[in-house]
Parts: C-alpha cells; sequence; structure tokens
C-alpha cells in the first residue's frame, strides 16, 4: 500500500551571482513500492540562472553572496559587455582603460568608473 504523497517545501527565485553554486534542490522521488518521497539532491547552478531555494539554503547563499532575489538589479559584475556599455553610456562616465590599448578599455575599467560614479552621487555599490 503506497504512502500519501509527499509535499514539495515553499521555494523563491533566486539568480547564482558568482560563477557557480551548489545547493540542495528538493525533488519529489518515487519509491519502489510506488510510494513518493522528498529527496534533495545537489545541484550547480551557474553565473545568471534562476534557481528555485528553499529559505535555508537561501539564507546560506546568500550570506556567502552566491546569489540574489531573481528580480534584483544585476550587480556591474553580472553584466555583459554590452550591458556594461550602456550603462556607461548613460552614465556619460569617461572610462580611462589600463590596458595597452587606450581606446579599448577592459571590463575592469568600465566597473570601476561605474563603481566610482556611483560613489561620487552617495549610491551603494552593486
Amino acid at each position: 500500500m503506497a504512502e500519501a504523497k509527499a509535499k514539495m517545501p515553499d521555494t523563491k527565485p533566486y539568480r547564482v551571482s558568482i560563477g557557480g553554486a551548489m545547493y540542495a534542490s528538493p525533488r519529489i522521488a518515487q519509491n519502489i513500492d510506488g510510494s513518493e518521497t522528498l529527496s534533495y539532491p545537489t545541484v550547480l547552478g551557474v553565473r545568471g540562472e534562476t534557481v528555485m531555494l528553499t529559505d535555508r539554503e537561501a539564507q546560506r547563499l546568500t550570506d556567502l553572496e552566491a546569489v540574489k532575489p531573481a528580480d534584483e538589479p544585476l550587480s556591474y559584475d553580472e553584466m555583459n559587455d554590452k550591458q556594461l556599455d550602456a550603462a556607461v553610456k548613460e552614465a556619460g562616465v569617461t572610462v580611462t582603460s589600463s590596458g595597452a590599448d587606450a581606446d579599448k578599455p577592459l571590463r575592469g575599467d568600465k566597473i570601476q568608473a561605474l563603481r566610482t560614479f556611483d560613489q561620487g552621487r552617495g549610491v551603494a555599490p552593486s
């Protein structure tokens, strides 16, 4: 005789903000007798991916600065080159290159210029 159906825990969407984050992802597994059980396999979430996390995993990974709520704006580190260029243009920031080619600022130069601009405006770092 099969047992009652397993119940999934509540989860919320988060965005992986670093290269990758390992987390326990709840899944319903079926036993050989047809009953269901809740399991927590370890899963790898990659940068930019939206993952569904339990409160416990969300707290752990937020404390490690590995995830952010999915609806939170992208930080400069999370932006791709096109998005960084748009942010630089919108802010009207002049970016000085630290590389060999003065006309082609490096990604880090753009991020640093935007952060410095934000600090001058009194905006929290992103």
